[in-house]
């Protein structure tokens, strides 16, 4: 069983809109994780950003979370980790990718896996007035100072404090969606009300007791059958779509003004734009 943050964490990269030759680009290369649930494997749950600080040879790795309005540091006992006091006693740093302002996050400890230190998440907060491109068959984000609009589907984008909302059209409906790279186990997360509506009713329903908020739900699972587009794009697949039983998660959708979340796996073999000087959002052109 797995601890899985739904509505808490939501950070992000994204894509942009702008017309014109991008003049400077800097390109980071993500990692990815997997994660379980209830014994199962899903792959590519989580991206992992390569960061480094000034005056500091370290590589710190922070997972790249759209879905969280804040960049948060990881706790750390400095008795097991030989790391710089400043990641205790300050919160701003300057780095590699820009100035990161940071909240300490007591509830999770800096942690190695792989020979990667992981000390924190990447929220929204950062991406403000960034332009952001996320090619995940390379597995590359981009942050782009211009682009050529052309390339891109692109549409008016959404913010809920300061996230990115991606819309679904589907039975003459639009949906908004927030798309949150660091809850990305599910594909599409919503209420009962719309996951009765989406899913195929004669496909088999799976259970998974989750862990949230201290207390164990059911979430559940079907196949998606409904035809939409995102970003004008068709061609973008969604093979499930969840809820969970709690009731809250439907009120947390409610109070951020969203239907549910979107992770990553849609996107897995798109580059998406997230403009959010402009407030555009899309995909490469796609069919």
């Amino acid at each position: 069983m797995t601890m899985i943050k739904i509505i808490s964490s939501f950070i992000i990269i994204f894509f942009v809109s702008q017309s014109g030759i991008s003049q400077k680009t800097t390109t980071i290369n993500f990692e990815w994780s997997n994660d379980s649930l209830n014994g199962m494997l899903f792959k590519k749950t989580a991206m992992h950003i390569p960061i480094h600080f000034e005056n500091d040879t370290n590589t710190y790795y922070f997972q790249l979370d759209t879905g969280s309005d804040q960049t948060f540091l990881y706790s750390y006992d400095s008795l097991q980790m030989n790391l710089p006091l400043s990641l205790l006693t300050e919160d701003v740093f300057k780095s590699d990718i820009g100035l990161l302002k940071t909240v300490q996050l007591n509830t999770k400890k800096c942690y190695l896996e792989d020979g990667r230190l992981h000390i924190g998440t990447l929220g929204a907060d950062f991406f403000t007035n960034k332009i952001v491109e996320i090619d995940f068959p390379m597995q590359q984000i981009r942050f782009l100072q211009s682009y050529d609009s052309t390339s891109f589907k692109l549409k008016p984008m959404k913010l809920s404090y300061g996230r990115p909302i991606i819309q679904i059209e589907s039975q003459n409906k639009t949906f908004d969606f927030m798309f949150d790279t660091g809850s990305s186990l599910f594909e599409l997360w919503t209420t009962k009300s719309i996951w009765n509506k989406f899913r195929e009713k004669s496909a088999s329903v799976d259970e998974f007791p989750v862990s949230s908020w201290g207390k164990i739900n059911n979430a559940y699972r079907s196949t998606l059958n409904i035809n939409f587009s995102i970003c004008f794009c068709s061609s973008i697949k969604i093979k499930h779509v969840w809820y969970n039983s709690n009731k809250s998660f439907a009120q947390g959708f409610r109070s951020l003004n969203i239907d549910g979340i979107i992770g990553n796996k849609p996107f897995l073999d798109q580059i998406l734009l997230i403009d959010f000087e402009k407030k555009k959002i899309g995909v490469k052109q796609c069919s």
